[in-house]
């Protein structure tokens, strides 16, 4: 139906934006939502995924985002404190 109200199609099992192959080629493998922590091994290995396991360091993240990047929390009480922390945090009230 959407092809036919748009007029045209995408193939998404082939790759045409990305410049790094690696990157590209992981992005085919995450379409498939299999074997999620080897993809995300493979995004950490890549630098693109970065853990931050104590109160300081998750404290500096907070306090040093910058418009365009992305935090992600685990729990409720985190995105409390971060919103507390940081007053363009997305789910802080405006």
């Amino acid at each position: 139906m959407a092809a036919q109200i748009r007029g045209r199609t995408y193939d998404m099992t082939e790759l045409h934006r990305f410049a790094d192959t690696k990157y590209a080629a992981l992005t085919l493998v995450m379409r498939d939502r299999e074997n999620p922590g080897a993809v995300f091994d493979r995004l950490a290995a890549m630098n693109l995924v970065t853990l931050h396991a104590d109160d300081a360091a998750r404290e500096y993240v907070t306090a040093h985002a910058r418009k365009g990047e992305v935090t992600t929390v685990a729990t409720n009480d985190e995105s409390r404190r971060a919103e507390r922390a940081h007053p363009c945090w997305p789910g802080r009230a405006r």
